[in-house]
């Protein structure tokens, strides 16, 4: 079982996250993301907000692609680079 630090299921968090993007909770949406991303699972969280994009909101906001694969392009660069 992998827990996050303050000692959710990881899974639950993910389901939970998954939960909130449904229901339109923004704040409750930041919450379970800022707890996967702060708990130290980054990039797992970047992959899973992807997937979630695409499942939920891919079809019907186009547009939105171009800005969430170069944010995630961007992100994952300045990740890369502080690491060195």
């Amino acid at each position: 079982m992998i827990l996050t630090r303050y000692l959710y299921k990881k899974s639950q968090v993910e389901y939970s996250l998954f939960i909130s993007l449904l229901n339109r909770d923004c704040n409750e949406a930041l919450f379970w993301t800022y707890e996967l991303y702060f708990s130290g699972f980054k990039t797992e969280t970047f992959l899973l907000l992807i997937k979630y994009y695409y499942m939920l909101y891919g079809a019907f906001y186009v547009c939105l692609e171009k800005f969430v694969q170069s944010n995630f392009k961007k992100w994952f660069y300045y990740q890369a680079r502080s690491e060195e």
